[in-house]
């Protein structure tokens, strides 16, 4: 009974931990900004100067998705071997998802603000690259959250990791589940390259943020 106490007090002190609350908001914003491009992302493609088709459309974004589902792969196998077997270290799990959400706001650059300024037959190109970027950086940023989160949990303790992991899940649905109405709202009040140009800033500070709060 006294070490299940101890346990809890341990796993008490690590969810209102500055470490543990950073990768928590970090989980939401990922998910949300992963989301935030569905329901501007087809009206700009078939604006000019792209002015793409349907069928164009639904390709470039079965691209987009299937870059996260395939880089979710390497980038967990990534995760295993940036996890330390004491639970400590969290510089190295925060410091995968920093480089993510650097890329992120490197390429939310492209996809906007550089595209929107660029000739048609360039805009084709720097879409075509930003969107499967994007989509592999989105693991990047998200893959690594979860292990990062139950670092400091103890290896034995069971419970406390599968509570982490249901705290994880509610946080990434909640970002998902918000994402398209605050990239909606984003596009009717600054159009989309500004929308991406936040995402832009978005991205590094919060990079940032999660190497600065980082256990090194």
């Amino acid at each position: 009974e006294q070490q299940t106490t101890t346990s809890t007090a341990a796993a008490t002190r690590h969810w209102r931990s500055l470490d543990f609350i950073v990768t928590a908001i970090a989980v939401v914003l990922a998910a949300a900004v992963s989301e935030s491009l569905n329901p501007i992302l087809e009206p700009r493609l078939l604006a000019p100067p792209l002015l793409w088709d349907e069928t164009k459309v639904g390709s470039l974004l079965a691209a987009y998705t299937g870059a996260y589902t395939l880089g979710a792969l390497p980038v967990g196998f990534l995760t295993d071997r940036c996890e330390s077997p004491s639970g400590g270290g969290s510089w190295r799990l925060k410091g995968l998802m920093a480089l993510g959400w650097v890329g992120l706001g490197g390429s939310f650059y492209l996809l906007g603000p550089a595209s929107s300024s660029a000739a048609p037959s360039v805009a084709l190109g720097l879409t075509l690259t930003a969107l499967p970027l994007i989509g592999l950086l989105s693991a990047l940023a998200i893959v690594p959250s979860l292990p990062d989160m139950q670092s400091g949990v103890a290896a034995h303790d069971e419970a406390a990791k599968a509570s982490v992991c249901a705290a994880w899940n509610g946080l990434y649905s909640l970002g998902s589940g918000v994402g398209p109405s605050l990239g909606s709202a984003f596009f009717s009040l600054v159009g989309f390259s500004g929308t991406c140009g936040c995402l832009m800033l978005l991205g590094l500070v919060m990079a940032a943020i999660l190497l600065l709060t980082a256990e090194w």
